[in-house]
């Protein structure tokens, strides 16, 4: 079975490279087309030949890397699995707006790509021999034979037709178009020239931005063609370009260093310095940046700045650099010439506590151990200032606590002088934010409760069974020889049997939904839903593979394991390719390849 791959791919942001001086411009040949039905990746002819770019150089592991890394790091040691996911530096955020869209294309059995919406509607027929992933709500596509391009937009219209240009290619978001005389223009999706390519020539190009170097120097647009910056001195200076992060840019030119919002097409923040600077992190409201300088030396240490609402903002005293993860924000200090990362608050004016030795809301509601070796215990903070303690407990797991609730354990010594000798040894005991013991019991074993706000225990006795609780400790769901629980995104579902024949699979709620006999079952979250594949095997033992929604709803049957996009479900059956919404709408099916 080919996976298809015109729709979700993902972007590949431009990498850092020297930009050479501007040379005078003058024609540049044609482009030849690309070949029927390959990704159009030219980003343009320069119309001389620039100076060869010095080597790449390795670059330092990002210190702000370092605390994601770190953090991630305790999640996973400290069991929290329903908080990890691959987290990219510079995740979520706006850049996300430019990919977004509700249509894509899937082929048919000619090889001739039809554009669909969500709703399993078809927008266009099948007519199209190319067909490029949308940015900024537009996408290339090729005509029956892929001999001429044009543009769609995502109502199935074009905005550019087959027959204006003789050929079109992607330059980022914007376009490189070629009509029948050879002259060259830049577009954007709306099919308006941007530039003239013919006195001028597109220098670098990535999803968000290009780089155009014209009779006054270098102009920066944005995807919808807007002008960023316009840089028209000291062009024989080069200008240096780092990686793009979620729709923003370090542009270094002359001592200067330049933070381009090209999302929104605004300069954000400018400063001078002899060093040359990156994009470490963007948080998810994109209004806070970490940068640090580019460095040749491994060994060499960074310099750090952090912009917010485009001003630079001062931290806390010791503080290197901050970043943040999921809800909460981080402060990099050094101790000892070792890397600690601590609690740093949301308006960036304090730390707390190290945040590899708490349980967390945020740095102001927190929970950390005590070390007195009479009275080993658990000491609670809320609102920055503490509010009680409890004796003889450990934390379980180090981490972020998105559900409030925090789980510790027991904890007995063997000296005759301890106040914990006498106490059980290893019981678990939830507690609220204010140090409060939860539920009027303690549990032989038990689980962190996860983002839907349910847990999994199982009370001290020979005959106890597992069961899910919420957050008021109720039981909810049925007893279990044997449970645990998989992760999808934040969303916990869990695995419950009282034999090895036969495992029911339950909602983050504790509902049954499905029994198999298999052991492939996994989940996947769309549209912040969880969808839950679970796998059954035959007396052939031939696998297949249920698809459900979170309330038990069976969507449909697949032969082998569900691809879950963007857009659809893709499943088999037989030869056949079956694509369905996530409604569980069959809208598409061919042979497979």
């Amino acid at each position: 079975m080919d996976n298809q791959n015109i729709n979700p791919m993902q972007p590949q942001p431009a990498g850092p490279a020297p930009v050479p001086p501007a040379p005078a411009p003058a024609p540049a040949p044609a482009p030849a087309p690309a070949p029927m039905g390959a990704t159009p990746t030219m980003t343009g002819t320069p119309a001389a030949a620039p100076t060869a770019a010095p080597a790449a150089t390795p670059k330092k592991k990002s210190k702000i890397g370092l605390i994601i890394g770190i953090i991630a790091g305790v999640l996973i040691l400290g069991g929290i699995i329903a908080l990890i996911a691959i987290f990219a530096l510079g995740g979520g955020g706006e850049m996300d707006d430019i990919y977004a869209t509700n249509v894509y294309f899937l082929k048919d059995d000619n090889g001739k790509y039809a554009l669909f919406n969500d709703d399993g509607e078809r927008l266009t027929e099948f007519q199209f021999g190319y067909a490029s992933r949308f940015i900024g709500g537009t996408a290339v596509v090729g005509d029956e034979e892929d001999d001429k391009r044009g543009i769609i937009n995502t109502d199935g219209k074009m905005t550019v037709d087959f027959d204006k240009y003789v050929f079109i290619s992607r330059a980022g978001g914007l376009y490189e178009a070629t009509d029948n005389s050879s002259n060259e223009y830049l577009i954007n999706g709306k099919g308006k020239v941007v530039y003239d390519m013919n006195k001028n020539r597109l220098v670098t190009s990535s999803d968000s931005f290009a780089v155009i170097a014209d009779e006054k120097g270098f102009q920066i647009l944005n995807y919808q063609g807007k002008k960023v910056l316009s840089i028209t001195e000291n062009l024989d200076k080069n200008i240096e370009l780092s990686d793009e992060e979620d729709g923003y840019v370090v542009i270094t030119h002359a001592g200067t260093n330049y933070l381009l919002n090209t999302l929104s097409a605004e300069l954000t923040y400018k400063f001078e310095s002899g060093d040359k600077y990156e994009i470490s992190q963007v948080s998810e409201d994109r209004k806070s940046i970490s940068l640090q300088t580019v460095t040749d030396d491994y060994d060499e240490d960074h310099k750090y700045k952090f912009v917010v609402d485009g001003k630079e903002q001062e931290l806390p005293n010791g503080c290197l650099a901050a970043a943040s993860l999921y809800d909460a924000w981080y402060c990099l200090k050094k101790e000892d010439d070792d890397d600690a990362i601590y609690l740093l608050s949301n308006d960036f004016s304090h730390t707390s506590a190290k945040a590899t030795d708490a349980l967390y809301v945020d740095a102001d509601n927190y929970a950390i151990n005590k070390e007195d070796s009479d009275s080993y215990g658990v000491i609670f903070y809320k609102g920055g200032a503490k509010v009680s303690e409890v004796n003889c407990r450990r934390i379980y797991s180090y981490g972020p606590v998105s559900s409030g609730i925090y789980l510790l354990r027991t904890y007995r010594t063997y000296s005759s002088n301890s106040a914990c000798k006498d106490v059980p040894y290893g019981d678990y005991e939830f507690y609220s934010v204010e140090g409060k013991k939860l539920f009027g019991k303690s549990f032989d074993s038990a689980d962190t409760f996860s983002e839907d706000g349910f847990s999994y225990v199982r009370e001290d006795g020979d005959d106890t069974k597992y069961y899910v609780i919420n957050k008021e400790g109720e039981k909810v769901s049925d007893g279990y020889k044997y449970m645990y629980s998989r992760s999808a995104d934040l969303h916990k579902f869990y695995y419950a049997y009282n034999d090895y024949k036969t495992t029911d699979v339950l909602s983050p709620a504790g509902k049954k939904i499905a029994s198999t006999s298999g052991y492939s079952t996994g989940g996947k979250v769309y549209d912040d839903k969880l969808y839950i594949y679970v796998g059954n095997r035959d007396e052939d033992y031939n696998m297949s593979y249920d698809i459900y929604t979170v309330d038990g709803n069976k969507l449909f049957t697949s032969d082998d394991y569900p691809d879950f996009t963007d857009h659809y479900i893709e499943a088999t059956e037989g030869d056949n390719i079956k694509y369905y919404t996530y409604g569980g709408k069959l809208i598409h099916q061919r042979k497979d390849d």
